[in-house]
Parts: C-alpha cells; structure tokens; sequence
C-alpha cells in the first residue's frame, strides 16, 4: 500500500494498493487533538500507511487515551477501516490515532480517498 500527498492540498492523498489477496496495512494519524479545526496555524498533524506500527520520536512517551473520535472513509467498497488505539502522546501533547485499514480482494485501487475523523468537542480533521 501506498500513500501519497499532493502539495498545497491539506489532507489530499492517494491511495494505491496492487493487492490480489487480502491486505491489511496500519494507518497513523498524529493530530493536534487541542484544535478545534485544522487551519495552516496547527502545530502538527500527520498521517501514514505503514505494514507495521511505527516507533514514536525519541523522548516522546504514549498513555492510552480515552478520546473518543470518529472516522470514515468516502470509499468504502474497496477499503475498510478498524480503530486499533488512541494514545496521548508527550510531549508534545499530540494524539495517536491508529486504524487497521484492509484491502478488498483482487480490486485493485488507484484514487483520491478521504479520511475524515472527528471529535465529540467539534474538531474536525
């Protein structure tokens, strides 16, 4: 699986994946949860397709979380998304969101897809 950002377009990436069988891969969103909305003043937020969970940044630590957020995808036939953990992270103060995100079977996909996660409190990334 592949991810790839687009400049100048906050959040805009796409997604590729050659997949014959099954494929499962992690995808991490790393957000500044202390937004309300994302706007170009937000001090970090990313996100990343990986086969395995990544290691934080040396001297970060993570606490298991008990923010709720929400998250879905505009492309449901080809992709499906289940949350795996939320963590806080310090510091910085940033939230770890992490999704196990498979891929359908012998389809196949190259497109803009977007995610969207959003909190209780109103934030919307």
């Amino acid at each position: 699986a592949v991810v790839s950002t687009q400049s100048g377009h906050y959040g805009r990436a796409v997604l590729s994946c050659k997949a014959k069988e099954r494929r499962e891969c992690f995808i991490e969103l790393l957000l500044d949860a202390h937004s309300v909305q994302p706007t170009p003043n937000i001090t970090y937020t990313e996100a990343a397709i990986r086969d395995t969970p990544s290691q934080l940044k040396e001297g970060w630590m993570k606490k298991t979380s008990t923010k709720e957020f929400t998250a879905s995808l505009d492309e449901n036939s080809l992709l499906t998304m289940q949350h795996c953990s939320t963590y806080d992270i310090s510091p910085p103060g940033l939230t770890l969101i992490t999704y196990t995100l498979v891929f359908a079977p012998g389809k196949p996909i190259k497109k803009t897809v977007n995610l969207t996660v959003t909190s209780p409190e109103g934030g919307k990334w």
